[in-house]
């Protein structure tokens, strides 16, 4: 028996955004910022950076990327000062980034952001 693959992913992430930096819905929390990770960041052969900030908006929205001659790309929190998080458990400004570099040369990427 053959199965036929309609979509595979390599290197799924997760992460959360909740709100922050003018972005997101505070819904009466207190916190400057919560997120997990504030961008992402895609990076190609001919020297293209292409950072795009996360968000969170009312509605379910899925934005996709076609990179030609990837490097990579990756999740990452830039912002690393406690007070613009002031959470004392969560601790997001110490949450890590993670980059995802094909070990292999691949002509392009797709990336969907949801």
């Amino acid at each position: 028996m053959v199965i036929k693959i309609k979509q595979l992913e390599i290197a799924p992430l997760s992460s959360m955004y909740w709100h922050g930096r003018g972005r997101g819905i505070r819904a009466g929390d207190w916190h400057p910022q919560q997120h997990d990770s504030s961008d992402l960041i895609m990076a190609a052969r001919n020297g293209q950076w292409i950072t795009r900030p996360l968000n969170n908006p009312l509605h379910i929205q899925v934005t996709r990327y076609i990179l030609n001659n990837p490097i990579g790309f990756g999740l990452f929190q830039q912002d690393r000062r406690f007070s613009n998080y002031e959470g004392l458990t969560t601790q997001y400004q110490k949450r890590p980034s993670v980059w995802i570099h094909p070990l292999n040369h691949c002509s392009f990427l797709k990336i969907n952001n949801v």
